[in-house]
């Protein structure tokens, strides 16, 4: 999936003009806020392996999740979000993140459609609307799932992005006996990603693409 074909997704949501509904995402006449994203990535031919939530799509989907200081920072096909600070009013960060380290409650969602001029789409009670400002938005990310914005991880990679696949990867019970997460993407490494791969019924490429990256993700909540 492009962020091209995501965008063009999200416009024929929004064309249908569907009405606000939780946990809909634009398949039957409604959606919320998540599912205009989500409803955008099942339309573009993509999976969605995980929860129905903004604070599960922050924590788990995002390649880059950082703080937006202004529009001047925003990327045509990132999200942004709203967030509440612990303590703050309207807070309430469900009990399944009891235990994460980052305690803010994401709880509203939208998709940077344009940057000049900036427009921003975004599924709340009166259906999708259009931002023009990105005042009222305090996070901004790229999806893990765009191809070519996260990269392909594969056999004779190194740094620390492979450490991290690494760690996920022993995590997620397939160990690593002989060099662990050293940051060089071996015969070991590439051994167990095709057995988590197989596990989790995707093509057992040996590569760590999107898809499989969300998937260890999930599976290590």
């Amino acid at each position: 999936m492009t962020i091209d074909e995501f965008l063009t997704n999200v416009r024929r949501i929004q064309a249908a003009d569907p009405r606000y509904r939780l946990g809909r995402d634009g398949s039957d006449g409604y959606c919320d806020c998540i599912g205009l994203v989500i409803g955008a990535i099942r339309r573009s031919g993509g999976q969605w392996r995980g929860i129905h939530g903004t604070n599960w799509t922050a924590r788990n989907a995002m390649h880059d999740l950082n703080p937006l200081r202004g529009a001047g920072q925003l990327r045509r096909g990132e999200l942004v979000f709203r967030a509440h600070e612990p303590g703050a009013k309207g807070y309430a960060l469900p009990s399944r993140y009891a235990s994460s380290a980052d305690r803010r409650d994401y709880y509203h969602v939208g998709v940077v459609m344009q940057t000049n001029p900036l427009r921003i789409l975004h599924c709340s009670g009166g259906g999708v609307k259009a931002d023009t400002s990105a005042s009222r938005w305090q996070f901004h990310g790229m999806l893990t799932m765009f191809a070519g914005r996260m990269g392909l991880m594969q056999i004779g990679d190194s740094g620390d992005a492979v450490k991290g696949l690494q760690s996920a990867l022993m995590a997620a019970g397939f160990p690593l006996p002989l060099h662990g997460a050293d940051g060089n993407f071996g015969a070991e490494t590439e051994q167990a990603l095709r057995q988590f791969q197989q596990k989790s019924g995707m093509t057992a490429s040996g590569a760590a693409d999107a898809e499989t990256l969300a998937a260890l993700r999930l599976l290590n909540g």
